[in-house]
């Protein structure tokens, strides 16, 4: 006869200490096969105590479907249209026991999650009794004559227990389950039955997107047909701002409205989920030699980089990242952004643009004429003999500009300089576009750490210039007379007009 102790009637709520608590009474109900009554007390924060009576405990036993011990299990299998995954746990030289999943461990699976499945899964338990002892026409109609998906627990001794997944609920918020040996039908939640259906993407740490855009240092597109997208941050003491560059296709600074527009669309560049844990022929993912490679990496040190493969004809396009030898998909539309852009639509127009207060000097030659000006900067100092500050904390420099002999008036000269600075490119040049012979016109800004800024403009059919900068040629023409004009704002500069 079992032991009786005293039961108290009244019913409260639960801490969660006394509902783990339950749980390891119940796997001793199970394991002892009695049933036991059974009074516990514990106390909770504020010193009450839980009691738990006869009824609860038999009524969790009820509901109970597995009651395992982990270190008791040799191994889970899961079967279901979306495949079978096998689950078992790998000894450490310590003899600590890490789950697994057979044929994915050397890939990038998600420890905690699988912990979860295990824990959930040797614990498992209903919500409700649906029916017991089913006839067979009755298992067929909760669709237990055709599972949905099958869970097979193996134990280190050999002895098994299998669970079966039937019908949805009316409501669709749980699924029907019957463990093999006990006749009786289970409600059991959606998210606990559903694990039984799971693939193993759903335990794979899919490669996340982690770069800050609004911190971008480096964005390079390489394309196996088309422009490169080359885009770097700038050196912002040139230009008095933090700035991005782009060297491909066009060598330019971009505009930062635009840049910021388009980097902000780059969010969704990751991949969605695994097709190809251990894929043994690249060609049919085209990754063998991938369209596209997509390197992003931000000030803080996050990298993301993706090859780009073909598009597997239903939305998604194919993508592997370095070092990971597993296939992923990733929504084709993330790339729209990319593939309809137009380059030129990010550059800034401007072709010599430079922060007024770095540059030393300044040199245009012509073929019949040139000029130059030196600067020197002179910080304003306050009444205490410190530097003063503008809004942004910078030191507030004076420029003393001189050209041929003649000292500058200071705000004339800063008018003149943003004219100078302001020109900008009316267009790209045509595709193939080769771009010979030598400079017509020249400018060259003497930056104060020594190196020089090279612009030059090189003809251009009848009325253009092609914009060459630092050697390299920029992809970009300007009309003629935008660059001519120059001089002649110059010969204003000397003759006192921009003073007015």
């Amino acid at each position: 006869m079992a032991q009786e102790t005293t039961v108290k009637k009244e019913k409260k709520p639960m801490t969660k200490k006394t509902r783990n608590l339950i749980i390891m009474l119940v796997v001793l109900v199970l394991l002892a096969g009695a049933t036991v009554a059974v009074v516990l007390l514990t106390q909770d924060n504020s010193g009450q105590s839980d009691q738990l009576t006869e009824q609860q405990i038999s009524d969790m036993a009820k509901l109970t479907l597995v009651a395992e011990k982990e270190e008791d299990i040799a191994s889970i299998k899961t079967t279901s249209a979306n495949g079978s995954l096998e689950f078992y746990a790998q000894k450490d030289d310590e003899g600590n026991r890490t789950w697994t999943i057979k044929g994915a461990e050397d890939g990038k699976l998600n420890s905690s999650s699988i912990q979860s499945f295990v824990s959930t899964t040797l614990i498992l338990m209903g919500t409700e009794v649906v029916e017991e002892n089913p006839s067979e026409d009755r298992m067929a109609e909760f669709g237990f004559n055709n599972p949905s998906a099958s869970v097979l627990i193996t134990k280190n001794d050999g002895s098994t227990i299998t669970c079966e997944v039937g019908n949805a609920s009316p409501d669709s918020a749980s699924m029907y389950m019957m463990r093999e040996g006990r006749n009786a039908i289970f409600l059991v939640d959606n998210a606990t039955a559903s694990l039984f259906s799971d693939k193993l993407e759903d335990y794979w740490d899919i490669p996340s997107n982690y770069v800050n855009v609004e911190q971008l240092l480096k964005f390079h597109v390489t394309r196996k047909d088309g422009d490169n997208l080359i885009i770097d941050l700038g050196d912002d003491e040139m230009l008095g701002y933090s700035n991005w560059v782009m060297s491909e296709p066009y060598y330019a600074s971009l505009d930062s409205y635009q840049g910021n527009q388009f980097f902000s669309n780059l969010t969704m560049l990751a991949p969605l989920y695994l097709i190809d844990n251990k894929p043994e022929d690249l060609t049919q993912y085209g990754l063998d030699d991938p369209q596209m490679n997509l390197y992003m990496e931000d000030s803080d040190g996050q990298v993301f980089e993706l090859n780009i493969g073909s598009s597997d004809g239903n939305g998604n396009v194919y993508v592997q990242a370095p070092g990971d030898p597993a296939v992923y998909a990733m929504l084709e539309s993330s790339l729209t952004t990319l593939n309809d852009l137009d380059p030129f639509q990010l550059i800034a127009r401007f072709t010599q643009i430079y922060n007024i207060n770095v540059v030393d000097k300044i040199e245009a030659t012509s073929a019949d004429r040139s000029f130059e000006i030196t600067m020197d900067h002179e910080k304003e100092m306050d009444e205490n003999g410190e530097p003063k500050l503008d809004g942004k904390g910078k030191e507030i420099l004076h420029e003393n500009a001189k050209s041929d002999g003649k000292d500058l008036q200071e705000a004339g000269f800063r008018s003149f300089y943003q004219t100078l600075v302001g020109v900008s490119v009316d267009g790209k040049l045509e595709e193939g576009a080769v771009v010979e012979g030598d400079a017509e016109i020249t400018f060259k800004f003497t930056i104060n750490d020594g190196h020089v800024e090279t612009i030059e403009y090189i003809p251009y059919g009848v009325k253009d210039y092609a914009v060459r900068k630092n050697g390299a040629d920029t992809g970009l023409y300007i009309e003629k007379w935008r660059v001519q004009q120059l001089f002649e704002e110059y010969d204003k500069l000397m003759n006192g007009e921009y003073d007015k």
